[in-house]
């Protein structure tokens, strides 16, 4: 949501990034949610009741790990890190170590 808001309502760099850091919800931010939980009902809806559970938790470990993975091997975009607060955590888990991705 705060993505969605921060590219549909900014038009410079910093004003993209102070929208995504604003904690209020914007109205794209909403419309994407909206879309996203429409989506994903869809998906669900067309699985049969014997994947469904085997694929919901497919979904949770995957989306982690990509979550993870994209802070570990991205830039951070602004100019001092000590206002991130999951970064470290990333940065700390080496990529040798799959299986703490996955844990909540």
């Amino acid at each position: 949501a705060d993505t969605a808001d921060g590219f549909g309502g900014g038009w410079e760099r910093d004003q993209v990034l102070a929208i995504m850091k604003d904690s209020r919800l914007g109205t794209y931010g909403a419309a994407t949610l909206v879309a996203a939980l429409a989506l994903k009902f869809l998906c669900l809806r067309e699985l049969t009741p014997a994947m469904m559970l085997p694929a919901l938790v497919l979904a949770h470990s995957w989306s982690r790990l990509l979550a993870v993975s994209l802070m570990r091997g991205l830039a951070y975009v602004r100019d001092t890190d000590d206002a991130a607060k999951a970064k470290p955590v990333a940065k700390s888990i080496g990529w040798g170590e799959p299986h703490v991705l996955c844990v909540d």
